[in-house]
């Protein structure tokens, strides 16, 4: 929205101008969502017991920035959690259902920073359009109609802003099926980028990087590229082999893997390296991140195929052979965040590099999941498990035993918990929440009806079935990996002592790490990684911790906060203990909340862009705490690993000035920032087109603010009008006039709303139907090649 100032402030003629479970089995060709859950509980169960296994090894895979897994949520779930929204297929549009976004017609959602997108489909289980969903609150920001059936997959994360598919280059019998890469710009849905690729069965992001996978009636493909040129850097063929026939396909890439499997035929790439993790195909293959691809040799034709044999290939070139059970590999639904763990087979695991036995577990059980560094396994029988056990990743320990009602199909963590389905009819059942240290069940959902698919969304998650998609918000604060193996069974029976540590108060501020950026209304927050300045912990209690964030140098955010009325509890650092002895993981997770006035850049200015209002932390990040007021709380006290693990969002009570920069500078080196980084958006899109302006401000003007407030436009204000437009309107831009020729009058900086048209009518329009005043919000024709002769419309 346009801040009021004197009438129609433009630079051309006026003095002031104006963003797994299980191995679930391949995707059936049948409509999944016709699919009753037992028979998909049938098929997990199904699958643990299939062939023998081929793991490829490359050392020093890269980590990547797999900062969180496929099923790693981003919030935790002390308690059962409470529906925010609800968003349902006939309100969008009557008749149609939630559908695919890739190979499978079932029920699906792309989390993509803050945006969910959604397929809806008709009653033929044909594709009809693409919708996109704001996560934080329902909303539909866009949709793409007539989609049909042309979209056929779409990536799992976007990059610069634009989410990739593969569809058709043309409509069904309009000719021969060639296949596209296409670029939707997040913010409208807009295409704005179509590359025609050849067999293109999928696409991905990682890393930066695009990821195409294909296929002929002969071989297999993967490539890397880039937005320009999806095939650029590499592309590696694989000839078919000899593996068993059977249905379905996937791609993934993750853990520094490119991973393509069609049928029984799986083929993989280390990312890093562009080598090939196999030179044939293998058969049934599985990924385990940062190690290896798994699978069974190929040689179907000559009926060789020993279950109980295991080939473990390293990159040295030497081969050993383990003879184990004749069962799959676990599962990995959330990597081990200390990495190199074991491979797990059947009740076994053996170590990666060698193939020597690790440990093993009573033969009655079936280790079916990873999670961090606990396994989970059930016994061994077909049917229905009433029982789940949690061994430790690295010894093999047993954690703990929980009783299951029901089969219990884990589907993601927030790093203290398992989420999982428990089916309790043929159409219907729950999902549940089991504590992955002591195997405790803290909370279960009310009954979900058909196929119902929950996925990470924004920092909580979604349920989505045929028929609505719920956000379910967490209900404490940011996740962190799992690392829960701690005392085992056995020896948490001896002690009834629960896990605490005894800190006392430190006399030097506490250090922090960010590790993610987002934008949430007219706040910017930073998830923060805290720990004591003393080895021994801390209680930090003051009503003034003034927390400043910096990229390079730059300020990006710095506020007081008041922590007196809820001390912040730092556990020992890592490798000591607390004053009564205990072992510490010496670190925890808050939310720093910096309103509006306390912050000068947006996540797409700072680390790596996960999403249009998010981003990633990287090493040129860092924070400064200084503390400025008077201490609280207790000296010393004891805080248990629960207190801990709790994440809060903690707000800044007033903006500060980031030590050893003036504000006002940091607005200004803010503005020329925001304005370098867009002027390439502008010049390739905006170009000739017309787009409606919302504001226009130079140092000094006197003008009226949104609420009808005079306001002495400073470079502190005139950055927060921008940032708050910025948020509430999808890419909005902003330009400087000195580097524009279609302004007069240079030294302004002039907002607009990215949105083009092709004439003056639809952005007044624009305007007009978002209640804008004609004096605050008018039509501008953008161009670096032209002058300012009618280039400013007005209603």
């Amino acid at each position: 929205m346009q801040s009021g100032q004197v009438p129609a402030p433009d630079p051309e003629d006026w003095d002031h101008p104006a963003r797994p479970s299980w191995p679930a089995p391949p995707p059936p060709t049948a409509p999944w969502p016709r699919l009753p859950w037992l028979l998909l509980a049938l098929c997990v169960v199904a699958v643990v017991v299939s062939a023998g296994a081929i793991v490829v090894v490359r050392d020093g895979l890269g980590s990547g920035t797999d900062e969180y897994a496929a099923a790693q949520l981003r919030g935790t779930y002390s308690a059962e959690p409470t529906r925010a929204w609800t968003v349902r297929s006939d309100d969008l549009e009557p008749g149609v259902t939630f559908g695919g976004l890739g190979m499978m017609t079932g029920p699906e959602v792309r989390d993509l920073g803050g945006t969910l997108l959604v397929s809806l489909q008709d009653p033929e289980f044909r594709s009809n359009a693409l919708v996109a969903i704001d996560a934080a609150t329902g909303a539909v920001r866009w949709r793409v109609d007539d989609v049909s059936f042309l979209v056929q997959e779409c990536a799992t994360t976007s990059i610069d802003g634009l989410v990739p598919c593969v569809a058709p280059a043309r409509a069904p019998g309009e000719g021969p099926d060639v296949s596209e890469v296409r670029f939707y710009r997040l913010s409208d849905g807009q295409v704005v980028r179509a590359q025609r690729v050849p067999d293109a069965r999928y696409v991905d992001v990682y890393d930066a990087a695009v990821f195409v996978a294909g296929s002929t009636t002969e071989t297999m493909w993967i490539a890397k590229g880039e937005v320009a040129d999806v095939t650029e850097d590499w592309r590696q063929e694989f000839r078919m082999g000899k593996c068993r026939p059977g249905g379905g396909s996937g791609f993934t890439v993750a853990g520094g893997i490119a991973w393509y499997w069609g049928g029984h035929h799986g083929v993989s790439v280390e990312v890093e390296s562009e080598a090939a993790l196999s030179v044939a195909p293998l058969d049934d293959p599985y990924l385990y991140p940062h190690q290896g691809i798994i699978g069974t040799e190929c040689h179907w034709d000559q009926g060789i195929f020993d279950p109980r044999m295991h080939t473990v290939a390293s990159t040295g070139g030497h081969t050993n052979i383990v003879f184990g059970p004749g069962q799959r590999p676990a599962s990995v639904l959330v990597p081990d965040p200390a990495g190199g763990g074991p491979l797990v087979l059947g009740h076994d695991a053996y170590e990666f590099a060698t193939g020597e036995l690790v440990w093993s577990v009573d033969g009655s059980v079936t280790l079916h999941t990873i999670v961090g560094d606990v396994v989970l396994g059930s016994p061994d029988s077909v049917g229905i498990a009433d029982h789940m056990f949690g061994y430790s990743l690295r010894t093999g320990e047993l954690l703990w035993r929980a009783g299951v009602s029901r089969l219990f199909v884990p589907v993601a963590s927030d790093g203290e918990r398992v989420i999982g389905y428990e089916p309790t009819s043929a159409s219907t059942g729950i999902y549940s929440a089991y504590n992955l240290r002591t195997g405790v069940q803290e909370w279960q959902t009310r009954s979900v009806e058909g196929w119902a698919v929950l996925k990470p969304a924004g920092m909580g998650f979604v349920i989505v079935n045929e028929h609505e998609l719920v956000f379910y918000p967490p209900t404490g604060g940011p996740a962190r990996p799992p690392q829960n193996a701690g005392v085992g069974l056995e020896e948490r029976a001896s002690s009834s002592q629960p896990d605490q540590l005894v800190v006392t108060r430190c006399d030097q501020a506490p250090e922090m790490s960010p590790l993610d950026f987002r934008t949430n209304g007219n706040e910017l927050i930073v998830t923060m990684r805290i720990v004591s300045a003393c080895g021994g912990g801390d209680i930090v209690s003051t009503d003034a911790l003034r927390v400043s964030v910096f990229d390079e140098g730059a300020a990006v955010a710095s506020g007081v906060f008041d922590l007196s009325a809820a001390p912040l509890f730092l556990p020992p650092s890592e490798g000591s203990s607390g004053a009564d002895g205990s072992a510490s993981n010496g670190a925890v997770t808050r939310e720093f909340a910096f309103p509006i006035r306390s912050f000068w850049r947006l996540p797409i200015m700072v680390g790596e862009s996960t999403g249009v209002d998010s981003s990633r932390a990287t090493f040129r990040q860092s924070v400064e705490c200084l503390d400025e007021g008077t201490s609280h709380g207790p000296v010393s006290g004891e805080v248990t690993t629960e207190t801990t693990g709790d994440a809060l969002k903690l707000s800044a009570a007033r903006a500060a000035e980031p030590p050893g920069i003036d504000s006002e500078q940091a607005a200004i080196d803010a503005l020329r920032a925001l304005a370098n980084a867009d002027r390439p958006f502008v010049a390739e899109s905006l170009e000739g087109k017309w787009v409606p302006q919302v504001s226009s401000k130079r140092y000094g003007l006197d003008a009226t603010d949104i609420d009808g407030t005079m306001v002495h436009w400073s470079p502190q204000e005139i950055l927060r009008q921008h940032l708050e437009l910025r948020i509430l309107y999808p890419e909005v831009r902003l330009l400087y006039t000195d580097e524009w020729p279609v302004f007069d009058l240079k030294g302004w900086w002039v907002t607009v709303a990215g949105l083009t048209f092709e004439d003056s009518g639809p952005a007044i329009g624009w305007c007009h139907d978002r209640g804008i005043e004609m004096e605050h919000c008018y039509a501008k024709l953008i161009s670096a090649h032209r002058g300012s002769a009618g280039t400013t419309r007005y209603r």
